[in-house]
Order: structure tokens, then sequence, then C-alpha cells
């Protein structure tokens, strides 16, 4: 099973979603969906293919939908750097 890191932009895009989302819906919410973006990251650790290949927006990328944001990341040897974690509606040639 592959090891992740958040890039800095991928952890500052956590940090604005989990305030978000507790602002808006409640801590608990947000406690639940930092569980769910953990649960399908731990999923992209243990198969890092199972990703859509998004080559054509940058070399060597992939994606993972989880709820309502787009998980950008990486395969590098054992790790997996995840890059973005963008909302699904946001053109991510404009923010990778």
């Amino acid at each position: 099973m592959h090891k992740y890191s958040l890039r800095p932009k991928a952890r500052n895009d956590l940090r604005k979603i989990l305030k978000y989302t507790a602002n808006k819906y409640g801590k608990m919410q947000a406690k639940k969906y930092a569980f769910d973006l953990d649960v399908g990251i731990l999923q992209v650790c243990e198969y890092p293919k199972s990703g859509l290949n998004v080559s054509y927006i940058k070399a060597d990328y992939w994606r993972i939908n989880i709820e309502a944001h787009a998980v950008y990341y990486k395969i590098t040897n054992n790790q997996i750097d995840i890059i973005r974690i963008l909302d699904q509606r946001m053109n991510p040639e404009n923010w990778l």
C-alpha cells in the first residue's frame, strides 16, 4: 500500500473545504466529510490507478471524485502526492 502526502495547496484546499462545511452545515458534517475524503484517499493508496488518468490536463496526473470534490494526485514510487482538492465545478486547468 502506498503512503500519501498532501502538498501545501492541497492542505490549504482541505482546510478551506472543512471550514466552509463546518460553517454551513455544522461541525459533525465537517467531520463526516473529512472522514469521507480520507477513506477515498486511502482507497487510492491501495489502488493508485483506480482513478481517472487526466494527463491531458497535466502530465502524470490522476483524479478521483469524492462527494462534491475532485482530488488530483500523482503516483511516485510508493507514494501518492495529493496535489489539489478542488470543487468539481472548478476548471482544473486554471488551478493545477
